[in-house]
C-alpha cells in the first residue's frame, strides 16, 4: 500500500467520532508525527492496536479481572490466558527437567533460561559503550541499564 494511502487511513483512525465526547481516545499529536504518517509504528494494524490500548486505558471503564480460585491465592489477571498459565503453579505438572541438575519446570522456556546457570551463557549485553556487563536474564539487564540513567 502506498504511504500516502496508508497515511490517509491512519488520519481517519485518529479522527474522533462526532458522537464521542471531546476527551475520547483520539491519539496525541505525537502518535502520527512522522513522515510516514504512522508515528513510528510499522503497520496500520499497530496504530489501530495502540489506539485501542489508549481507549482501554480510560479509567472510567471498569476492567474485567480474572481471579484465581485456588484457596488462599486470589491473584487477579487482566487476561484470561495469564490466569490459565498462573493456575499451573498450583496444580500443573512440572514436566520439563533440567538435563544438568534435574530441577523441574512447568514451562520449557523457564527450563531453557535455567540452563544458563550451568552453561554460564550471558546473551544480554548492556547497551552502554563504557559498560561491558552481560546477563543471563533480560530482566536483570533491564534492571542494570536503569542504573545508567
Amino acid at each position: 500500500m502506498a504511504p500516502l494511502a496508508l497515511s490517509s487511513k491512519v488520519e481517519a483512525l485518529s479522527l474522533s467520532d462526532a458522537r464521542s465526547p471531546p476527551d475520547s481516545a483520539a491519539p496525541s499529536p505525537s502518535l502520527l508525527a512522522d513522515s510516514s504518517g504512522l508515528g513510528g509504528f510499522a503497520t496500520e494494524k499497530a496504530v489501530k492496536k495502540e489506539l485501542a490500548t489508549r481507549a482501554d486505558a480510560d479509567e472510567t471503564k471498569p476492567k474485567k479481572l480474572f481471579r484465581c480460585s485456588f484457596p488462599g491465592c486470589g491473584r487477579e489477571f487482566q487476561l484470561k490466558g495469564n490466569l490459565k498459565r498462573h493456575a499451573n503453579i498450583h496444580c500443573g505438572e512440572r514436566k520439563f527437567a533440567c538435563k544438568f541438575c534435574g530441577k523441574r519446570f512447568l514451562r520449557k522456556a523457564d527450563m531453557e533460561v535455567h540452563y544458563r546457570v550451568h552453561t554460564g551463557e550471558k546473551p544480554y549485553r548492556c547497551k552502554y559503550d563504557h559498560c561491558a556487563k552481560c546477563f543471563a536474564r533480560r530482566s536483570d539487564l533491564l534492571s542494570h541499564e536503569r542504573t545508567h540513567t
